[in-house]
């Protein structure tokens, strides 16, 4: 939802009252976000005073870097899958806005919305989908069906966007791209429900920690290498890409 509300609004407010209005917004969330988490301490520092103890873990139950050799084949593919996926939704999603602007003849505030359909999608159900995965189970079945709905994204969007239709303000808007997104925000909400959930059946309790870690250290890593190739593929000698104000002449 957070996504989706940056959306929306700061493409607003950099159009209407310039970037640096935008930067500044951003950094009052931060700063809230900032507050919430000494409002956490605070509280946290009191309960412990109110109960009378402090929770100490003991030696056995510390995490030892000799035990990432305990890590097993499943919880290695699990990081594999999400590398793999992310860097294949988040590149999508951040090019979607000038995508829609020059493929389907979509008006440039539409587009910096329509950009976080996907995200939209996922905080309606998302909550839905996690109770029907933790009442079924299967998670691998699930992030393997999430993977290939994923990949059908990609593929739909590339025959999509062959089409030779004319673009300009007086030719119609061209729909079809409703279609790709929506699969993308039920598979992204399918995958980010079975996939994160999967990992403490992976991995020992006193290791889950560093599991969470590792296999968001890993998405990451793939984060910042994907989408620069990405955008080099797509750069051209007129444009550069902008995730929320689309299409940006040089």
């Amino acid at each position: 939802m957070g996504s989706v509300i940056n959306g929306i609004v700061e493409p607003k407010v950099a159009g209407s009252s310039g970037i640096p209005a935008a930067l500044w917004l951003g950094l009052g969330v931060c700063v809230f976000s900032l507050a919430c988490g000494i409002l956490l301490v605070v509280v946290d520092t009191y309960a412990d005073k109110v109960d009378g103890t402090k929770a100490k873990i003991s030696d056995e139950d510390k995490f030892k870097c000799s035990q990432l050799k305990e890590f097993t084949l499943p919880f290695w593919l699990i990081c594999i899958s999400c590398v793999a996926v992310y860097c294949s939704v988040f590149p999508y999603t951040t090019n979607t806005s000038v995508m829609l602007r020059k493929e389907f003849n979509v008006s440039k505030n539409l587009a910096g919305a329509l950009y976080s359909l996907p995200f939209l999608i996922s905080a309606i159900i998302s909550p839905f989908l996690g109770l029907m995965i933790d009442r079924v189970g299967k998670r691998a079945l699930f992030i393997m069906s999430s993977t290939f709905f994923v990949a059908t994204t990609n593929i739909l969007t590339a025959i999509l966007v062959t089409n030779d239709d004319p673009i300009g303000e007086e030719y119609p808007v061209d729909w079809s791209f409703l279609a790709p997104l929506i699969i993308l925000g039920f598979a992204y909400s399918v995958y980010s429900g079975a996939l994160w959930s999967s990992i403490p059946y992976v991995v020992k309790p006193n290791t889950l920690g560093t599991a969470f870690g590792i296999c968001t250290a890993v998405q990451n890593l793939g984060l910042t290498i994907v989408p620069s190739i990405v955008g080099y593929t797509i750069k051209d000698d007129t444009s550069t890409a902008h995730p929320y104000y689309g299409y940006v002449e040089e």
